[in-house]
């Protein structure tokens, strides 16, 4: 419950994860863009006054976990299809059926339970996912119709910088499916296989640790896959460390290797990086010992490397330009490529190729773009096929890059007074929002806008935003006092005077700035001609004149 607009700034631990102004009164905080985990969040809600208060929440967030007091439930059903031969596929005379829901008992305890019926075998499922701080922990156990039992596990921990996960599975069929059958008499067989729950039994499970070892991090993970005559064990390794820095040069060790029976590899390199603002170069040759059981054992060098760069040219704009080296035991291979950003037309490529075989050049070029039309508007969008889209459009005089974000994931590109489409799929509801690119201070509508989709429905939505001014000076009267505590009424976000007159606001105009009560300033500053160096205007003391009342 807020007593006043205010601005609620949400950490966890040391990270600000969400920071946001809310309106006077009862407000449910967005904690869609929060991190999954188990944790204590801090909130600091700092009011238009200047009053600062502090909460502390258990905050809970997982994907495998329902809403609280919200359970789901949920209820598919279908017929077996037999692809396995060619041409139309066929339906069969079999059923597939599947229910189940998921409730949560506690903030970190939830349990599903499903049943699944198909191929004429039922199985009932049920499982328990806990979520601590530093832990997880799923549980499951299986029972089907014809006594066939499993069980599955799924866990992690991380203590300070160790952390490790297991994910095992295993299944007991008493009676496996007979390899075949026939089918009314037919010419072809179906396997049984293709469409039976439990067709043999497994088991199969992954498990990793991961830990800093001298400036790096080592990461150790194994693997087991066992069914009927099938089996594969595993067990490798990776290690990342920095090695140097030096201005725009960086160097990193890699070593990675992996140990399974009939083949094993351990390979070694260096990945130096130079990097600059528009510019940069990966390059990575590394050293590959292999052991195998039919090609024996042999030693190969690796590279590969990348140029990237970033430019303006004419007639088509902001351009991503690439030229990358590829060499292993079996091809070397050299491309240069040339991407568009702002334009439909996706990308260029020319390269060559060789082999022991052979040596090719190749040309490559990629034009994927949509016509989209939506309020009598007709644009380009971008390439996708879907059977929706939305357009965005940025509205406001200045020339600045905004990311699209659906679902808080970043989807496409605008630039301001461009109109952009970003194909969706429809029977869904999407939440669209804006976020500057790069350093330009610009003040960006915020909202979340929220749009539902149809098959040949094209939604638009305008997001208005202007360029920002970081203003710095010092309040002042007629007779030379100073313009204490006293809070701006036309400035982005809050803005107020210290005990000296000085302050520091953005401003996104060059009207007077007015001081004072929201139900009567007190008096305003008329701004001087502004002399901005990326985005800071520093100016004199500043006189607030009297504002005249209205007769």
């Amino acid at each position: 419950f807020l007593v006043e607009r205010s601005r609620v700034d949400v950490y966890r631990g040391s990270e600000l994860i969400h920071s946001r102004y809310y309106d006077a009164g009862n407000q449910q905080i967005d904690t869609s863009g929060f991190p999954d985990g188990a944790y204590d969040v801090a909130l600091k809600i700092t009011s238009h006054s200047g009053t600062q208060s502090e909460q502390t929440q258990f905050f809970v967030r997982s994907g495998m976990m329902p809403p609280k007091d919200e359970p789901q439930y949920y209820i598919e059903a279908g017929t077996i299809v037999d692809t396995n031969d060619t041409g139309v596929p066929e339906f069969l005379d079999e059923v597939w059926l599947r229910a189940g829901g998921s409730h949560r008992l506690r903030d970190n305890l939830s349990i599903d339970n499903e049943m699944l019926y198909a191929g004429r075998k039922g199985l009932l499922q049920s499982g328990a996912f806990v979520l601590q701080e530093n832990w997880h922990l799923y549980t499951g156990a299986m029972l089907s119709s014809n006594a066939d039992l499993g069980f599955s596990i799924r866990g992690g921990f991380h203590f300070g910088t160790v952390s490790a996960t297991l994910d095992y599975r295993q299944v007991d069929v008493r009676n496996p499916s007979a390899s075949s059958r026939s089918t009314d008499g037919a010419s072809h067989s179906l396997n049984h296989q293709a469409f039976d729950i439990l067709p043999t039994s497994y088991k199969q499970g992954t498990a990793s640790l991961a830990f800093p070892l001298w400036k790096g991090r080592f990461f150790l993970r194994g693997r087991l896959n066992q069914r009927a005559q099938y089996e594969e064990k595993s067990i490798g390794f990776s290690y990342w460390a920095p090695l140097f820095a030096f201005g725009n040069v960086t160097g990193n060790l890699s070593i990675d290797g992996n140990f399974a029976r009939g083949q094993s590899w351990v390979q070694a390199g260096v990945q130096i990086r130079w990097q600059r603002a528009r510019e940069s170069v990966v390059f990575n040759p590394r050293g590959r010992f292999s052991d195998n059981e039919t090609q024996g054992q042999n030693f190969d060098m690796l590279a590969n490397g990348r140029w990237n760069g970033a430019s303006q040219l004419p007639l088509v704009g902001a351009v991503d330009r690439s030229v990358s080296l590829d060499h292993d035991q079996a091809r070397s291979r050299f491309g240069v490529r040339m991407i568009p950003r702002d334009n439909p037309m996706s990308d260029v490529e020319v390269g060559m190729q060789r082999s022991d075989a052979r040596s090719d050049v190749y040309y490559a070029m990629n034009n994927r773009f949509s016509l989209v039309s939506a309020g009598g508007n007709t644009t380009l969008g971008d390439g996708g096929n879907s059977a929706g889209a939305v357009v965005i459009n940025v509205l406001g005089d200045i020339s600045a890059k905004f990311e699209v974000l659906v679902d808080d994931r970043v989807v496409g590109y605008v630039w301001a007074g461009t109109p952009n489409v970003i194909s969706l799929r429809p029977y869904e509801s999407y939440a669209v929002k804006i976020r500057p690119v790069g350093a330009k201070l610009v003040g960006f509508d915020e909202r979340v806008q929220t749009i539902t989709l149809y098959p040949g429905n094209v939604e638009t939505l305008d997001f208005v935003v202007r360029e920002l001014t970081v203003l710095v000076g010092q309040a002042v009267y007629p007779d030379g006092r100073a313009v204490a505590r006293q809070r701006f009424q036309n400035v982005e976000g809050y803005g107020s005077t210290d005990a000296q007159g000085w302050f520091q606001v953005e401003i996104s105009h060059r009207e007077p700035l007015l001081l004072g009560a929201a139900e009567g300033p007190q008096c305003q500053l008329a701004l001087p001609p502004l002399q901005v160096e990326q985005g800071l205007a520093v100016v004199d003391s500043l006189v607030c004149e009297p504002i005249q009342a209205q007769p």
